[in-house]
């Protein structure tokens, strides 16, 4: 189902929209506030967040205006901190701070922050993007780690063993892989409902191979590339295949 009024939007917003509508993959539950309101309602934001997870560990996450848009991307740029128990009120209130003050001094009207549940017995994490990032080429481009057990080893740049695996899109149905065809399954449907076929998901599977998607992002540089290369790569294909035979 698509929705033609979609719009990219926040991080929060868009996981928030995603959690009504995405029917194939995940997105966890979502505690979102206004970054400038935190000052002044410090205790009341604590109490409504401990009420929404109690006893849980939590992750404090970024979701400023200019973390992500059409035109350009701030990946990685602000503040997301793991594993924070909900009950101990110093814990949250000091990575709330910390994320806010990743925001710099010009905090817009529009800065949030983004409380939701810690996802633990984790398979795989990574990105992937619904093309090739450089040329825009058809591929699905997943970069993964499997092995840490950790949803942030990708985005954070910290694994040196992550893997790359690169599909074309219109062969998804002869993926072999059960954990990665229901990704991918997903990532159809998150394209189909922001009707984008330019997008890049932060994503984690957990060992029952449930898919959570934690991130929705356009792919700012899909403005520069060449709009007539995916006719030119599957007619290259095609061409592959008969010699082959």
């Amino acid at each position: 189902m698509s929705f033609n009024n979609f719009n990219f939007g926040t991080k929060a917003n868009n996981l928030d929209f995603l959690q009504k509508h995405l029917e194939t993959g995940k997105v966890c539950s979502s505690y979102i506030f206004n970054a400038k309101a935190w000052e002044n309602k410090k205790d009341l934001i604590y109490s409504e967040i401990v009420n929404k997870y109690p006893n849980k560990l939590i992750i404090v996450r970024s979701s400023a205006e200019s973390e992500d848009s059409q035109e350009s991307s701030f990946a990685g740029k602000y503040l997301s901190l793991l594993e924070v128990s909900s009950n101990i009120k110093d814990d949250v209130i000091k990575a709330i701070n910390q994320v806010i003050n990743s925001y710099g001094e010009n905090i817009s009207n529009k800065d949030q922050v983004l409380i939701q549940p810690f996802i633990s017995n984790i398979s795989v994490s990574g990105v992937v993007f619904s093309h090739d990032l450089t040329t825009g080429s058809p591929y699905y481009v997943i970069n993964y780690d499997d092995k840490s057990g950790r949803t942030d080893t990708i985005t954070s740049g910290s694994d040196d063993e992550s893997r790359t695996l690169t599909i074309y899109r219109k062969e998804v149905n002869k993926i072999s892989s059960s954990r990665f065809f229901s990704l991918l399954k997903t990532v159809k449907e998150i394209e189909e409902i922001t009707n984008s076929n330019g997008v890049d998901i932060e994503f984690a599977i957990t060992k029952e191979e449930e898919v959570y998607i934690f991130q929705v992002r356009p792919i700012a540089v899909s403005k520069n590339w060449n709009r007539s290369i995916s006719k030119e790569v599957d007619n290259a294909i095609s061409q592959i295949k008969i010699f082959l035979d």
